[in-house]
């Protein structure tokens, strides 16, 4: 059986490929050529208080936190402090929905 962080963590998984593509990471310019930053959104979202951008809008134990590459896509984590673990993850259409309820 399941614990409710494993849950949290797997949810976390499936809606980050999901929501994103290999493509929304994808950085290129002339002096370094094409960078993937994939790898390092990921670790990002594991250690998203350290590694991202603290954003208003978290309500209770919930904080949401930007990670940003270059120019790459934008993800929002949504961090639950009481579990220490990230609970889902949102592109920035779905952030700037949530900001006009």
């Amino acid at each position: 059986m399941k614990t409710h962080r494993d849950n949290c963590v797997s949810h976390v998984i499936a809606k980050f490929e999901e929501r994103f593509k290999k493509e929304d990471f994808i950085y290129k310019s002339k002096k370094m050529g094409e960078v993937d930053f994939k790898n390092e959104v990921i670790n990002a979202i594991i250690n998203a208080p350290t590694a991202g951008k603290w954003v208003k809008g978290g309500k209770g134990t919930r904080n949401i936190y930007k990670i940003k590459y270059c120019e790459t896509k934008s993800v929002f984590v949504v961090w639950d402090s009481f579990l220490d673990c990230a609970v889902t993850v949102l592109t920035g259409e779905m952030w700037n929905n949530s900001k006009n309820w």
